[in-house]
Formats: structure tokens, sequence, C-alpha cells
């Protein structure tokens, strides 16, 4: 009897599966296109020190706040100045400003190749508004620096 609850089960979640896979494989897809992120790669290396290298974790005390600024390009806002500018592996998609970010950690470090979704509550549940998201090295910030990366991402 166990075994004919198990195949109804599996009839409910082909398609919801396989939309997860379409989305996924959508957000993953490495020959994206990505123009502005060489200007980008300039300004992190035109106004960084020789001693400034990107960081592989953060710490969850190290920051306050996440910003999206596009679908490729999050900024993790600790306190005072302390800014780190994290490009994404890919293109994610449905990631937008504004976007609440759920993070799938297991210490109390956010690191490259972590990942996160993008997620909103409607009525008494969360909702996914996007695909899997995956984190990339960590590249400290100045402000100058970031307002100009802002500027470059709002570059037709």
């Amino acid at each position: 009897m166990r075994s004919k609850e198990t195949r109804k089960g599996w009839r409910l979640y082909p398609r919801p599966l396989a939309m997860l896979l379409v989305l996924t494989s959508c957000a993953s897809n490495p020959n994206d296109a990505e123009d502005s992120g060489p200007r980008i790669q300039q300004i992190l290396v035109a106004e960084s020190t020789s001693d400034v290298q990107p960081d592989r974790c953060l710490s969850t005390h190290d920051y306050q706040r996440v910003k999206v600024l596009d679908d490729r390009h999050v900024v993790f806002e600790g306190s005072g100045d302390h800014q780190w500018l994290n490009q994404l592996r890919t293109r994610c998609v449905g990631l937008r400003p504004r976007a609440t970010l759920l993070f799938d950690l297991h210490t109390n470090q956010v690191c490259n190749l972590d990942s996160f979704t993008a997620v909103s509550k409607v009525f008494w549940f969360w909702q996914r508004e996007s695909g899997t998201c995956v984190l990339g090295t960590f590249h400290p910030v100045s402000p100058s620096q970031l307002e100009m990366i802002r500027r470059e991402l709002r570059r037709p």
C-alpha cells in the first residue's frame, strides 16, 4: 500500500521539478554575455592597493545588509565604509534590487560558491522569485568605487 502512495505523490511533482530545472539551467548558463564585466574589473583594479585581495568568505558579523545592484552583482555593507562587491558566478534569473535574499548557510560565514535565492512574502508564506544564485569572491570596495560601479551598471 505504501508504494502506491509514493507513486501517487510522485505524479504531483514532475511539473514543478521540471520548472525548477529550467530556472536553474537558465540561472547557471556560463555563456551569458556580460558587457560591463571587464569595465567593473578595471574599476576594482584601478583604485585598489596591491595589498587588498578579494576575500573568499565573510563572517556574518562583518556585514549588516546585502543590496542587489543587478542580476549579477550584490553588495555586502558593513559598519562604516566597509563594503564588499560580489560578482555572482552567472546571471541570476529573477534577481532584482530590493529583493529579500535567503542564503543557504551552514556556518557563520558566507563564502564563494554559497548560494541564495530571492524570496517575497505572500500572505503567510514565502514565495521564490529568482533562480538559485551562486556567490563569487568578495572584493573590498570604497564608496567612490561603488558609485562608479553603480554608474557603469546603469549605462545602456
